[in-house]
């Protein structure tokens, strides 16, 4: 196991190779990906994306996996793990097929990408979000507990369906 002073140390070396990943990969889902449809759009805006028309979205078996190197950092850092539910590369966002709840998913990663624009950079995003979850764990990383807290609050209130058999039904 590599330790997180270790990990935090590797940072600024591995940050170029990790945004050029994420660049490419979120180039690859908006090139495939679907736009988001006149509801996801207006949540997209609700949250505060300033640019929803730009994102795009796939619904996939496995999230896209960055070099073995890198993808070990990840996995150490608690970043991007086999248990990682979605990902948003830049205007770019991957939900795994399997989750419970792919609209909920959805909506988190739109939050990511509101920060992202926010932040000004995929790259600086990157960097925060990293130095975060090695600082803080990742369920107590301040982006995630920002994006965590907004989708839950639009949930209930009824703007992202509870369960996955309200969006089958349309509720």
């Amino acid at each position: 196991m590599i330790s997180t002073g270790v990990l935090q140390h590797m940072l600024p070396i591995v940050l170029s190779p990790a945004t050029n990943w994420a660049s490419r990969a979120g180039e690859e889902i908006i090139r495939r990906g679907r736009g988001l449809n006149e509801t996801q759009l207006a949540l997209a805006t609700r949250i505060g994306v300033a640019r929803p028309d730009q994102v795009r979205y796939q619904v996939v078996e496995m999230l896209p996996r960055p070099s073995a190197e890198l993808d070990m950092l990840a996995r150490h850092g608690h970043v991007l793990t086999s248990a990682t539910e979605s990902v948003m590369l830049g205007y770019g966002i991957c939900v795994r097929r399997d989750v419970d709840n792919i609209e909920y998913w959805l909506a988190h990663e739109l939050v990511h990408v509101m920060q992202f624009e926010r932040i000004g950079s995929l790259r600086e995003f990157i960097r925060q979000y990293v130095a975060n979850c090695l600082e803080y764990g990742h369920d107590e990383s301040p982006l995630e507990i920002e994006a965590r807290t907004i989708t839950e609050y639009l949930q209930q209130a009824g703007e992202i369906p509870q369960t996955a058999c309200e969006v089958a039904m349309g509720a």
